[in-house]
């Protein structure tokens, strides 16, 4: 379960860092190498990882504080967190509150990085005046934005 909430976070925050490369890439390309240096990439890459884990942690540790009883049987496709609520008899009200809370900024937060970046992306290829130049534009996007909508696709169908 900690493992599972770990990487989607990590996976929501990582894509929206390659959303903002992408960004960088296409709207601002000869100001790229200044922009995306090796301090920015790193952090791009362990701010995801750090922020993932520790709201997981976050999440995790008070989850298994609760005391459970009942048959112990998670009526869902996999072991997460807001299912496992389910099974604890205690009021659970503050964790679902946190974990909406912390989860969907993490969510919404990702979600408007991505959505941002690919409207300015747009603008730019739009006032790219060659066909081959859109085209080489869109397809180094193509790939990111199929990751992103399996992520996000499957997130709506899971939890909507």
């Amino acid at each position: 379960m900690w493992f599972f909430g770990l990487f989607v976070e990590t996976e929501c925050l990582l894509l929206a860092s390659m959303a903002y490369d992408r960004y960088v890439a296409i709207y601002k390309p000869l100001l790229y190498t200044l922009i995306m240096s090796q301090r920015v990439c790193v952090q791009l890459v362990l701010g995801p990882y750090a922020v993932g884990l520790l709201s997981t942690m976050m999440h995790t540790i008070h989850t298994f504080c609760l005391p459970f009883c009942g048959p112990n049987i998670v009526n869902h496709f996999f072991c997460d967190i807001s299912p496992l609520l389910s099974l604890v008899c205690a009021d659970t009200w503050i964790n679902k509150l946190v974990l909406f809370i912390f989860t969907g900024a993490i969510g919404v937060l990702s979600g408007l990085i991505i959505m941002v970046s690919y409207v300015c992306i747009l603008v730019a290829v739009l006032r790219i005046q060659t066909a081959d130049g859109r085209r080489k534009a869109f397809s180094t996007c193509s790939s990111h934005l199929a990751a992103v909508s399996v992520l996000y696709g499957t997130l709506f169908f899971i939890y909507v």
